[in-house]
This record gives structure tokens, C-alpha cells and sequence, in this order.
């Protein structure tokens, strides 16, 4: 006769609670480490961007609104979600990655910003024999089609929010192990960020 499981009358614990500093590591979203990552993507969503203005300056933020109203100050984009795989079959984790195809500049630097250059780079992945000129002439369904059917290798850092003297807080990657595992063991905000996509 095999054994039968314990069991309690649960109500009894209706009071209890789960620890909140467990809840919140519990939680995290699970990040890999800084390095180079094949990954596939395997959602696509269109999204609006609108132009904000932070400590640091302005940037393009995506639209959170109750309304569906379209500004015209808004701008297109793509939120993609992809599968990150290291050198395997398996899954290791998944990550977000932000782009559009229309071209704005950063009012600090005149440069292109991040998430025009970060189309520029998908476009490079998928048709690394193409030239600039050729690679625009491939509609956004041609970009978005082939990135759901083929890998791309995305460099990928893992970056902690540090608080500064002043009070403010600062994305810094580690430069070494000890410095990662330092952060991590004062359990600050932890995130990854692709930083750049090319050619798998």
C-alpha cells in the first residue's frame, strides 16, 4: 500500500503571507549574461512611438492610451519578441527589440537615433549583400517577413541599475565577474539590452 500525501486544511492559513523581498526575486525577469546571442523572432507587433523629455534629454517612448485616437506626431515602429538561443537548440532566454523604419535624429548629437539605426541593422543582417540604397528599397512586410523566417545574432549586454550619490540612478554594465556578481548580490534592477544586430 503506497503512502498517502499530508495534507491540512488550507483555509486555516487565509491570513498568511509570502515573503515580499522572495516575491520580488521571484519575480526578476531572467537575463542572461553580456555577450553574442542567435536569436528568432517569434512575435511581431506594430507600435506608435511619441516623443518625450527625460533627464537626459528627449526620446521615443511607446504610446500607453486608453484612446484609440492617432496623433500625427506619433511615430511607427515594431516591438518584436524573439527567442535567444547560445550556440544550441535550447532556449536560454527571450528578448524585446524596438525599431522603425522612419528615420529621426537625436536633437542632442544630430545622429540618427536608436531605433532608426536598429532598423538600419536588421536590414543589414538579413541582406548583408545589398547595399544602403538597395536595402530601403525592401518594403517593411519584406523586412518583417523575412526576420519571422530567418535568425539574426544579437549582441546583448546585462545591465544594472546602480543608484548614484545624487540620488539618480544609472544603467551600468559590468566590466568583469566580480563587478556582476557585486550588483547582483545588492539586488539591484537588472536588465538586458540588445545593443547591436547582425548576420547570424
Amino acid at each position: 500500500m503506497s503512502p498517502s500525501p499530508v495534507v491540512f486544511d488550507v483555509e486555516a492559513y487565509f491570513q498568511e503571507f509570502a515573503d515580499s523581498s522572495a516575491m520580488q526575486e521571484a519575480s526578476r525577469f531572467k537575463t542572461v549574461p553580456t555577450g553574442n546571442y542567435q536569436a528568432q523572432v517569434t512575435k511581431r507587433e506594430g507600435r506608435y512611438f511619441e516623443l518625450k523629455v527625460g533627464k537626459s534629454g528627449e526620446y521615443w517612448s511607446p504610446v500607453f492610451s486608453d484612446s484609440t485616437e492617432v496623433n500625427l506626431n506619433w511615430r511607427k515602429g515594431v516591438n518584436l519578441s524573439a527567442d535567444l538561443f547560445n550556440g544550441s537548440d535550447k532556449k536560454v532566454s527571450s528578448v524585446r527589440i524596438e525599431a522603425s523604419w522612419e528615420a529621426k535624429r537625436d536633437a542632442r548629437n544630430g545622429k540618427l537615433d536608436r531605433l532608426f539605426t536598429r532598423w538600419e541593422q536588421i536590414t543589414r543582417a538579413l541582406y548583408p549583400n545589398l547595399k544602403a540604397e538597395e536595402r530601403a528599397a525592401k518594403s517593411t512586410g519584406d523586412v518583417l517577413t523575412a526576420l519571422s523566417q530567418y535568425p539574426v545574432k544579437v549582441y546583448i549586454t546585462e545591465t544594472f541599475k546602480v543608484p548614484a550619490i545624487d540620488g539618480s540612478n544609472k544603467w551600468i554594465t559590468p566590466a568583469t565577474e566580480e563587478e556582476t556578481k557585486q550588483y547582483r548580490e545588492a539586488g539591484y534592477e537588472v536588465r538586458n539590452f540588445v545593443v547591436n544586430i547582425s548576420k547570424a
